[in-house]
């Protein structure tokens, strides 16, 4: 008897506690929900300008969290195909005027360089993946009358043949020959230069073949230049060029 009784109390608890629940919610008084046309307390308040406080709280409470790649993948994913508005742009443009980053007036180590480097390389040795990118790019761009800079076609044929694939190719082919090394000074991966030991203006049959070429750093090749001009480039030039002390 007693047991009925106290089970059937707490059942009539329950239905009070529901009902009290039902009419906040339906008031818009309670924090489970709200009534058509309520007002938050944040409307109008722009979350940006948080005070100095706050945003201590904030970062040590981010502190030490890892995304994991489930997580990191959801968010690629959300972002995907999203077109932003040219106004948005401007305004995300202007908020980030003056903002310090973590890597301003820092150079990157050589260590980061040379896993960059070899991470780029590992792709584009691949020729269908430099296929697939010439493609891609072909169909971004817009080239010719489509592009508002067209001035009727007078971009000379120089200009178009060293931004060719065939010239990206070939210049590919004696970086890697020559181990992405200076020929001169042995510096290793830094603004390097594909030399035409016979001249690319005079010699066409000989503009993309591996053995034309040699590598050099951009200051390595501005000194031969310098020395020996631009025209009428020999083997001989170069020999002498090499074999002088540094």
């Amino acid at each position: 008897m007693l047991q009925w009784f106290y089970m059937n109390n707490i059942k009539l608890r329950k239905e009070k506690i529901s009902r009290t629940i039902k009419l906040k919610y339906l008031k818009g008084n309670s924090k489970m929900g709200f009534q058509k046309g309520f007002i938050p307390w944040n409307t109008g308040k722009k979350l940006g300008n948080l005070s100095l406080e706050t945003k201590k709280k904030i970062s040590k409470a981010l502190k030490g969290r890892k995304l994991t790649k489930e997580w990191k993948r959801k968010i690629g994913n959300a972002n995907k195909g999203k077109i932003y508005s040219k106004d948005y742009k401007k305004k995300m443009s202007k908020r980030c005027k003056g903002i310090n980053t973590w890597m301003k007036g820092q150079k990157p180590s050589l260590k980061l360089i040379e896993k960059r480097r070899k991470g780029v390389l590992k792709y584009y040795k691949n020729s269908e993946n430099r296929k697939k990118l010439s493609l891609i790019m072909k169909e971004k761009s817009l080239k010719g009358k489509e592009n508002p800079n067209w001035k009727g076609g007078i971009t000379p044929i120089n200009h178009k043949i060293r931004h060719s694939i065939e010239f990206r190719l070939w210049r590919e082919a004696v970086f890697a020959r020559d181990n992405w090394t200076c020929k001169k000074c042995n510096l290793r991966g830094f603004y390097l230069h594909p030399h035409h030991i016979k001249n690319f203006s005079k010699y066409f049959k000989l503009r993309f073949i591996v053995s034309n070429g040699i590598t050099f750093c951009k200051k390595c090749h501005k000194l031969f230049h310098k020395k020996y001009g631009r025209k009428n480039n020999t083997k001989r030039q170069l020999k002498e060029f090499l074999n002088k002390s540094k």
